[in-house]
């Protein structure tokens, strides 16, 4: 049996009124997530995504298109 997660996803700066409600299957990578999320809001892939575990823009704990965190990138 295969997991589904049902998302509401809500794009930064425009309230809660503007959404797209997207249903991934849990074995899915967050690579796929974005790119279900930006085909959604019709968007294209041209920059640069970061998921934040922590609800923290630039956090730490996240998971960016570059495969490590915004420190980890900046020192490098």
């Amino acid at each position: 049996m295969r997991i589904q997660y049902t998302l509401k996803v809500y794009p930064a700066g425009l309230g809660r009124s503007v959404y797209r409600t997207i249903t991934i299957c849990g074995t899915d990578t967050l690579d796929q997530l974005c790119m279900a999320i930006l085909n959604a809001f019709d968007f294209t892939a041209e920059h640069l995504y970061e998921f934040c575990m922590d609800n923290k823009m630039y956090s730490e704990d996240c998971y960016s298109s570059l495969g490590s965190s915004p420190s980890a990138r900046m020192a490098a």
